[in-house]
C-alpha cells in the first residue's frame, strides 16, 4: 500500500525510515501488522558489492578489533560475531545463493547490488507494509517530553507533506555519501536523516571517524564504481605524466595483496596525490587472466565490453566509503531517545576507528533484526493518538549541502586532516546559513579539531601519533571525550 499527500497525518505502530538492507531486515523481523516504511530514491544496498567476510567468531572479532584500533564497542561486537553465521544462513533461506570470494562469500548474481536489493524487496512486499515515497524533513518532538520522538514530517515525491506519528521509530537511512564530492556510495544518501537526528538531540559517537577508499573509478568509459580484491595486485599506479607516486612499501603491499592492515596509510598516499593532480592505473596482466577476471570476479562487470588492449590507463580517485561514527546505540540498537532505534551505517560504535571489508551489509541485517526483536518484546497496546498533540518540529526542513560546503568537506574532512583547514572550514560554517547537513558537518569539524591524534582511519597530519583513543560524544553543541 503506497500513501500520498492526500493523507496529511496518521499514526503507525512502527515507522521504519530507509529501505536498504537494515530497514528491510527490521521490517521482515517485526511482528506488528501496523508498519510503515518511508523510502526515498537511492540506496547504498543497491550499489554495493555484497562481499561478506567469513571467519569463525574469534577470528572475526580479532580482525575487526585490529582494524578498529580496539575502539570497537564490545557489546555491539559480541552481538555481531555471535549472529554472523546465522545471518548468512537466513539470507540463504530467502533465496540468496552464494559463491566463494576473495574474503568469504558473495551472491551468485551478475549485478550483485541490484539483484540483492530486488530479492530483499520481494520479501518486504509479502509483509505488506504501508509505504511512503519521499524524504524526512524534520522530526516531531513533544514539548513535555523532549526525550521521545513523536514522529516525522515527510515531503512526498509528489510535493505534498505528511506528518507520521508512531510508537517506535527505526532509522535506517544510511551514511553520509552525498556530502562528499567523491564517494563510492549513492549521492542521494546524503546524511540528511543523520543530520535531522542530530538536530533532534540524538547523541552521536565518533562522528569524525570516516572510512575512505583509494580506488574509485572516475574514468567516463566505465561505471563510477570502486574496485578491490585481486585486480589491485595487477595494477600499476602513476600520476598524469606516468610517474609512479606510491612509496615502495605501499606499492609492494598492493602487489602482494597485503594492504588490508595498512589501508589508511595507502589511502593517505592516494589522497595527497589527488590534491596534486590526477591518478591513473594500468592493468599489468595477460589477456587470458583479464577475460577470466571479467567473467568470475565481483568487480569484473566494471570492464565488460572492453578488451585489455583498448583500456590503456584508467583514471581513479580516492573517495569517501563508509560512515564509521554515527548515532550512539546500545546492544539493542536503541539511541538515547527512548523510542528511537538506529541501525546500519547510521549507527556508530561497532567498527571503532576503522572497518574491515565485508562487514557493512551483514551489520545492517543483524542489527535491523536486533531492533525488531526489541520492539517485538515491548508491551502490546496501541497508545491513544490525537492529531493535535503539542509537538515541536525540530527544523524547518532545510536540507542539502551547498557546493561551497562540499568543497570544504573534501579539504577539511577528507582522509588527511589538519588544524588550519579545519579552522577555515569551521569559520565558513559559522558565518553562513546552515542546512541540517551543514550543521552536522560543523559538528564533525569540531570533533576533528578536538581529537588531536591519529588513530585508525582518522589521520591528523599535525598530530601523527596515537594519544589515548578516547571516544567523542556529540549532542547539540556539546562535545566531550571519554
Amino acid at each position: 500500500m503506497t500513501l500520498n499527500a492526500v493523507d496529511t497525518q496518521f499514526f503507525t505502530e512502527v515507522l521504519v525510515v530507509g529501505g536498504g538492507v537494515a530497514g528491510t531486515s527490521a521490517i521482515l523481523h517485526l511482528r506488528s501488522k501496523d508498519v510503515t516504511l518511508i523510502e526515498s530514491s537511492g540506496s547504498n544496498t543497491a550499489v554495493a558489492a555484497w562481499n561478506i567476510m567469513i571467519r569463525d567468531a574469534d577470528q572475526l572479532a580479532e580482525v575487526m578489533l585490529r582494524a578498529g584500533e580496539e575502539m570497537n564497542d564490545r557489546e555491539l561486537l559480541s552481538v555481531f560475531v555471535d549472529r554472523h553465521s546465522s545471518a548468512v544462513s537466513e539470507l540463504e533461506s530467502l533465496g540468496v545463493r552464494f559463491r566463494k570470494s576473495n574474503i568469504g562469500l558473495i551472491p551468485k548474481l551478475r549485478s550483485v547490488g541490484a539483484g540483492m536489493h530486488a530479492i530483499l524487496r520481494s520479501h518486504v512486499s509479502g509483509k505488506e507494509p504501508k509505504i511512503i515515497r519521499g524524504r524526512v524533513v524534520s522530526f516531531l518532538v513533544g514539548r513535555d517530553n523532549p526525550g521521545h520522538v513523536e514522529g516525522v514530517v515527510v515531503l512526498t515525491q509528489d510535493g505534498g507533506e505528511i506528518s507520521v506519528f508512531c510508537r517506535h521509530l527505526i532509522l535506517a537511512g544510511g551514511g553520509m555519501s552525498g556530502i562528499y564530492p567523491f564517494s563510492t556510495g549513492e549521492s542521494r544518501v546524503n546524511g540528511s536523516l543523520l543530520a535531522l537526528a542530530y538536530d533532534a538531540g540524538i547523541e552521536l559517537i565518533d562522528i569524525e571517524f570516516s572510512m575512505f577508499h583509494p580506488f574509485l573509478i572516475v574514468d567516463s568509459r566505465f561505471p563510477r564504481h570502486l574496485i578491490s580484491g585481486e585486480i589491485l595486485t595487477r595494477m600499476n599506479f602513476t600520476d598524469a605524466d606516468g610517474h609512479p607516486f606510491l612509496s615502495e612499501v605501499a606499492a609492494d603491499a598492493l602487489r602482494n595483496n597485503r594492504h588490508h592492515w595498512m589501508f589508511s596509510f595507502i589511502t593517505r598516499e592516494f589522497y595527497l596525490q589527488s590534491l596534486r593532480g590526477g591518478i591513473f592505473a594500468v592493468i599489468d596482466a595477460d589477456r587470458e587472466w583479464f577475460e577470466r577476471f571479467k567473467s568470475d570476479d565481483e568487480f569484473g562487470f566494471v570492464f565488460s565490453g572492453h578488451s585489455l588492449d583498448d583500456i590503456g590507463k584508467i583514471e581513479i580517485h580516492p573517495a569517501f566509503h563508509f560512515t564509521l561514527g554515527g548515532v550512539r546505540v546500545d546492544a539493542f540498537s536503541r539511541s538515547n531517545m527512548e523510542n528511537v532505534y538506529v541501525v546500519g551505517e547510521m549507527a556508530g560504535g561497532l567498527h571503532g576507528a576503522g572497518r574491515v571489508g565485508g562487514t557493512a551489509l551483514i551489520e545492517g541485517w543483524i542489527f535491523g533484526r536486533r531492533a525488531a526483536e526489541h520492539v517485538n518484546d515491548r508491551p502490546d497496546g496501541r497508545e491513544a493518538w490525537k492529531g493535535n498533540r503539542d509537538i515541536v518540529r525540530t527544523s524547518e526542513g532545510h536540507t542539502g549541502v551547498s557546493s561551497e560546503a562540499r568543497a570544504y568537506v573534501w579539504k577539511a574532512l577528507g582522509p588527511v586532516r589538519n588544524g588550519p583547514d579545519l579552522l577555515t572550514a569551521g569559520k565558513w560554517l559559522r558565518d553562513n546559513a546552515l542546512s541540517a547537513e551543514e550543521r552536522l558537518i560543523g559538528a564533525m569539524v569540531n570533533a576533528s579539531l578536538l581529537r588531536e591524534e591519529t588513530v585508525g582511519a582518522f589521520i591528523r597530519e599535525d598530530f601523527p601519533t596515537v594519544r589515548d583513543k578516547r571516544h567523542s560524544y556529540v549532542c547539540g553543541t556539546n562535545v566531550r571525550f571519554e
